[in-house]
């Protein structure tokens, strides 16, 4: 199949999701709405935490707006996160020291795990709470930074059930620019990272890069 992709320079192109191939194409109408394909999806930067289309934010720390509040995993400190069937999803720091990247999982009020986002060294990544996430089925994708610009971004999966890290890859030419991620959509094969002005494509299953559409400078 195809999909439409428009870049922030307004250029529409028709890319053909198996290799990448992509030609001219007009852009339809909603087509922003279209990266949110079914899945469930967090945004922890203020610009809103999607779950198939709807907002499904879920707040942790403070049971406010009818929302449980859980114990905060120890060394953590628990930020926003989002909402997925039974299980929840939460954006934090490591508390005390380096404000390390972290996530954790809930299972209502359970805690099911909770671990520094990178699967390598800790302290090499960007300090803050995470800003995306992406669910789908039992893989969990997340985008964390490295603390020297010119390394970029990195992809990581993770089994959501056990925290597992399934893989944790850089994302291509990311360090040649100075702004991160701005979204992740997902089919059933492949996931997809919005660039300010491009799009890399993976696979879902093995994290390999599949191809680029767009330019990047």
């Amino acid at each position: 199949g195809e999909a439409i992709v428009v870049t922030a320079d307004e250029v529409a192109r028709a890319v053909a999701l198996a290799d990448g191939a992509f030609r001219p194409a007009q852009a339809p109408d909603g087509c922003d709405a279209a990266l949110r394909t079914p899945g469930t999806y967090g945004i922890a930067d203020g610009s809103g935490v999607f779950r198939e289309n709807a907002v499904d934010p879920w707040h942790p720390g403070t049971g406010d707006e009818d929302d449980e509040a859980v114990e905060p995993p120890q060394g953590m400190r628990l930020g926003r996160g989002f909402t997925a069937g039974d299980l929840h999803v939460a954006f934090g720091v490591k508390d005390p020291g380096t404000a390390v990247p972290m996530i954790a999982v809930y299972r209502g009020t359970e805690l099911l795990w909770a671990s520094p986002l990178p699967a390598g060294d800790p302290l090499a990544a960007e300090e803050g709470d995470p800003t995306l996430a992406l669910l789908r089925g039992d893989v969990l994708v997340t985008t964390y930074g490295l603390k020297t610009s010119d390394e970029g971004e990195r992809l990581v999966a993770r089994d959501v059930e056990r925290g597992a890290v399934l893989w944790d890859v850089a994302i291509p030419h990311s360090g040649e620019v100075s702004s991160g991620p701005t979204l992740l959509s997902v089919s059933d094969s492949r996931v997809f990272v919005a660039q300010w002005t491009w799009l890399e494509a993976f696979e879902l299953k093995t994290g390999e890069h599949l191809f680029t559409v767009g330019r990047w400078r």
